[in-house]
């Protein structure tokens, strides 16, 4: 949630990560000073995920709004850089 990204933010560290049908993956970015607290977070992230139907909602609306944004812009838009 947002108080993970604000925890990690203030570390100077944020995770990355990929899913595919098969596989996910987890990584995190920090700074050296700050290695052992961010590992422990991603370690907490990896040992108790936690899936808030508060996140899940918030990114649907911005996924849903991205996609509105898309359509309106038409076929001229799609593909195009935002400046």
């Amino acid at each position: 949630g947002l108080a993970l990204h604000d925890a990690l933010a203030r570390l100077g560290s944020h995770l990355e990560g990929e899913v595919g049908p098969d596989a996910a993956a987890i990584g995190l970015v920090t700074l050296s000073r700050n290695g052992a607290k961010a590992t422990a977070l991603l370690a907490d992230v990896a040992c108790h995920p936690r899936f808030d139907p508060g996140d899940f909602a918030r990114v649907r609306e911005l996924a849903l709004a991205a996609r509105g944004e898309l359509a309106a812009a038409g076929p001229r838009g799609r593909g195009r850089k935002a400046t």
